[in-house]
């Protein structure tokens, strides 16, 4: 049941809901994949069109993904499959004609309607000329030698906290340094690493240079 959850683009609250299991090892491996692979975002016109309208936490109706096992076995699985030629939302009569079955209307209209948020108009005619391909990261693990550089990149590229500009300017200010000196915080940043591998020094610095030091005052 799980091997079957990787195309679908669920968060870590739904795929928990959507699999139930008392198994805690399964448990923190959905809950893994889940926040590696959810995209919260539509990046492009052909990322839009070829998301997946089943088990999806961006298309919900009454704040629950879904799924319609007749409309799959019929092969509707993507946002693509729901318009037509021009781009469009099929009519519900055109969509009977296409698929060759009578979907409930009160079904059809709330899918149309939950993936309808998604293509808010002014957004969507921003993505129109953004044709740019987001490749799944199911067909990425595939295709690279070492997954686990994959997902550590791209976990870290989830929780990771750009430096605040704030801290920047106060070392600016505290060391009378012009505010447009040309410093390498890069260099800075990266400083403890190359010097130590010690986790409490690293951790350190890095709570040093964001001025979040805690003391007794």
């Amino acid at each position: 049941m799980a091997v079957k959850t990787f195309p679908y683009n669920l968060n870590v609250k739904d795929i928990l809901s959507t699999i139930t299991t008392s198994d805690g090892f399964l448990k923190e491996l959905l809950e893994i994949w889940a926040e590696v692979n959810f995209e919260p975002e539509i990046a492009s016109k052909n990322h839009f069109l070829d998301q997946q309208v089943w088990h999806n936490s961006l298309i919900k109706i009454k704040n629950k993904t879904i799924c319609f096992r007749n409309w799959f076995y019929k092969g509707i699985s993507r946002m693509k499959d729901l318009l037509g030629a021009d781009n469009n939302f099929l009519s519900l009569s055109d969509f009977r004609r296409k698929y060759e079955f009578d979907p409930r209307s009160l079904s059809f209209y709330g899918l149309i309607s939950a993936v309808k948020s998604n293509r808010i108009d002014s957004n969507f005619q921003d993505l129109q000329n953004t044709n740019h391909e987001k490749e799944p990261l199911t067909r990425r693990i595939l295709q690279v030698k070492k997954a686990t550089t994959l997902i550590y990149k791209k976990l870290t590229s989830i929780k990771s906290l750009t430096p605040s500009q704030l801290s920047k300017k106060k070392w600016l200010q505290d060391c009378d340094l012009p505010t447009n000196d040309n410093i390498n915080w890069t260099a800075a940043y990266i400083l403890a690493k190359q010097c130590t591998k010690s986790t409490k020094l690293i951790e350190f610095q890095f709570q040093f240079l964001h001025r979040r030091v805690s003391t007794t005052e």
